[in-house]
């Protein structure tokens, strides 16, 4: 019964109700492989800290949880659980610079991990799961660094075992290199004209140890990737791993139109 939790079709109320029982009941919660939620309340938010604390309970206690599928990631509640994840799935359309830095810095815990998605993202984000972050000297300030993608191929690399990835360009190519991934999902939103370089974008996935077998390409209808962009990074890809890819989607949103 409690093996898998899907509270994405419940009321934010009953969501609640049901994580704190969670949070009070960390022999319940021990049996919880699989946890879906629409609900990630915050610290911040104008309910109070009550919702928040008993998330960050719930999630503490859920020490044997293998798949993961929240709203966003948040460093408040993420910090102190201790659950090896092998597939994690976050429907944020946007991450802040120091949210990047925290979840680049979660992710080095997480090296069972083998699935990551992130179908929604919008922002520019250059995940590099080595960035230290460390406080200023007498400040309470976070230097959070720059971010730079690893560079492969090292034995030491974060979530080493990772195969599949669903995320923006920049994230697909921060984090394929060097790992064995073999199904790709890449957002492209942007065209030639905007600075898009497919060659360097196909050349990025082609760096993984493993064969790409699945590759899916998706444009946003609000990017509207033009018939140009869309023809190099095709051909960019069959140059890289033609012989390779045994199943290829393309989603294409161009001009009001959306061809698959």
């Amino acid at each position: 019964m409690y093996e898998s939790i899907d509270l994405q079709s419940l009321l934010p109320d009953a969501t609640l109700l049901c994580i704190g029982s969670l949070a009070s009941h960390p022999e319940l919660a021990l049996f919880v492989r699989t946890f879906k939620s629409t609900v990630l309340p915050s610290f911040d938010d104008h309910q109070g800290p009550l919702p928040s604390l008993s998330f960050a309970l719930a999630l503490c206690n859920m020490k044997n949880l293998v798949s993961l599928s929240l709203p966003r990631f948040d460093n408040d509640i993420f910090h102190y659980t201790t659950f090896r994840l092998q597939h994690l799935s976050l429907s944020c359309e946007t991450m802040t610079v120091p949210e990047q830095v925290y979840f680049s810095n979660w992710l080095t815990t997480q090296h069972d991990m083998i699935s990551l998605s992130l179908p929604a993202l919008t922002t520019e984000l250059v995940c590099s799961p080595c960035t230290p972050v460390k406080p200023l000297p007498g400040s309470d300030r976070t230097d959070i660094g720059p971010l730079y993608p690893p560079t492969p191929p090292s034995h030491s690399l974060p979530i080493p075992n990772l195969q599949k990835i669903d995320g923006p360009a920049s994230l697909v190519q921060g984090l394929i290199p060097g790992r064995p991934v073999s199904e790709v999902v890449v957002h492209v939103d942007k065209t030639l004209y905007d600075g898009l370089k497919p060659s360097q974008l196909m050349g990025s996935i082609a760096k993984s140890t493993a064969p790409i077998t699945r590759l899916s390409i998706r444009s946003s209808p609000s990017a509207a990737i033009d018939v140009r962009t869309m023809e190099r990074l095709l051909m960019s890809a069959g140059a890289e791993f033609g012989q390779s890819v045994l199943h290829l989607e393309i989603a294409w949103a161009a001009h009001d139109q959306v061809r698959t």
